[in-house]
């Protein structure tokens, strides 16, 4: 006889904010990461598996909206779901399948608040359940989240650049007072500007009542009245010295910060991800963001040049051809190179082509 044949699964449950389990309540305004485990400990490969978890009573879905890159003061974008779907449609033998998604502590969620969450997977007619996990809700004053200012359609490499955002909201009704911001980074970031903007404006917002529809006799929808801004909340940007441990200073009622990192990608050890996220700390409280993360490719280029006057003397007059040859020897493309060509004090440019295209001059100096 034998025993163990046919499909057979299990799956687990974690929560936890900022990359790090949950070892302590949860606040309003943070972000919490569920992550379900799925592993095939049959004998057969396995399709269609549905998976299922709660949004907890007290949270709210969030997810990542749409051209975040663009929306200034704004990442998440949240959805009225109770529960949340998946499915994975094949599992093989010994695989582990990973399904994570994101909510939010609504800002009203009383302290003491339980947050109950359990995850339900589905095989044919196969159903199990993970243990249960549980966080509690403590008060919350302040919101912060990280995100990417990058294009995430463009890749990033060894020796490139990126580029993050922190923002910091006051979402409680008193004045927040000597906020600090601790940053965490992946070893081989390094930070070379940072800029702090105060009251940014979300992008995509309005200054326009278009809910007023009265009076609309000739077509026109709403109150184009331009609402007036008190001149405190404009938004003001200046550059800061950046240190493990920045002060940002107060927030008012409703105001936000926002930190913007410029960052040079250095040697990652053994292609791991680069990571960032933030903490603010106001006097004994610590609020945590969510956590980034970006692959960082290879470079690997070829760069040669050639002339038309190899080994020749020259004259005044001469025209002189130089050839720059860069051959992509990666598997994938690679974007955003950039060349530098020391030209001697004695010549001119006249033309430069790529790819037998003229480039504009005022690209050259």
């Amino acid at each position: 006889m034998q025993t163990g044949i046919g499909p057979e699964i299990q799956a687990k449950l974690t929560a936890s904010k900022g990359g790090q389990d949950i070892t302590a309540p949860v606040r309003n305004g943070e972000v919490i990461s569920y992550n379900i485990e799925v592993r095939n400990t049959g004998s057969e490969d396995m399709n269609n598996i549905s998976v299922k978890a709660n949004v907890p009573e007290g949270t709210i879905f969030v997810r990542p909206e749409e051209n975040y890159e663009y929306t200034g003061a704004s990442y998440y974008k949240e959805f009225d779901y109770k529960t949340f779907e998946g499915l994975i449609q094949t599992l093989r033998v010994g695989e582990v399948v990973n399904i994570s998604y994101e909510v939010r502590v609504k800002n009203d969620t009383e302290a003491g608040t339980e947050l109950k969450n359990q995850a339900e997977i589905k095989y044919g007619e196969v159903t199990k359940q993970t243990e249960e996990v549980k966080n509690s809700v403590s008060k919350g004053n302040i919101r912060v989240t990280v995100k990417r200012i990058t294009d995430k359609n463009v890749n990033l490499y060894k020796s490139g650049v990126v580029q993050y955002f922190a923002i910091i909201e006051n979402i409680s009704n008193e004045k927040q007072e000597n906020l600090k911001v601790r940053t965490n980074l992946s070893e081989g970031l390094e930070v070379n500007r940072v800029m702090l903007t105060t009251n940014m404006q979300v992008e995509e917002g309005e200054i326009f009542d278009t809910n007023n529809q009265e009076g609309n006799q000739n077509g026109q929808v709403g109150n184009t009245d331009v609402i007036e801004i008190d001149e405190k909340d404009i938004p003001k940007t200046e550059e800061i010295t950046y240190s493990k441990e920045m002060n940002i200073g107060d927030l008012e009622p409703g105001q936000n910060k926002v930190i913007s990192y410029d960052l040079t990608i250095n040697e990652v050890q053994n292609d791991a991800p680069i990571e960032f996220s933030v903490e603010v700390v106001e006097g004994k409280e610590q609020y945590q963001s969510n956590r980034w993360q970006d692959n960082v490719r290879n470079i690997d280029v070829n760069l040669s040049m050639t002339t038309n006057t190899q080994n020749e003397y020259v004259h005044s007059g001469d025209i002189i051809k130089y050839t720059i040859s860069v051959e992509n020897k990666t598997d994938a493309e690679t974007n955003l190179l950039e060349i530098q060509d020391n030209i001697p004090m004695a010549l001119t440019i006249n033309k430069v082509t790529l790819d037998g295209k003229e480039v504009r001059r005022n690209k050259f100096k």
